[in-house]
């Protein structure tokens, strides 16, 4: 029905919206030296990509709020040093 088309047309929309978000944070994790981060955002891309959903966004912000913490540590303690 054109109501189901409707729906699937968001659903993809969306989760070509998650890949390209995960996309963004990888290239920009890799920039910076963060490996760990851009790992978890390389699986998401993967799996937003390939449709599975499956994205462990709460790892993902873990992982982002432990990056943050620790650049911002050594940032600080350069600026002390």
């Amino acid at each position: 029905s054109r109501r189901n088309r409707h729906v699937l047309a968001m659903k993809q929309e969306r989760v070509l919206t998650l890949k390209d978000a995960m996309h963004f944070l990888k290239g920009a994790a890799l920039n910076l030296g963060f490996s760990e981060f851009a790992g978890l955002c390389a699986a998401g891309e993967l799996a937003a990509s390939t449709g599975s959903g499956q994205v462990d966004i709460a790892a993902v912000r873990a992982s982002y709020r432990n990056t943050l913490m620790e650049f911002e540590a050594h940032r600080v303690a350069r600026l002390v040093a």
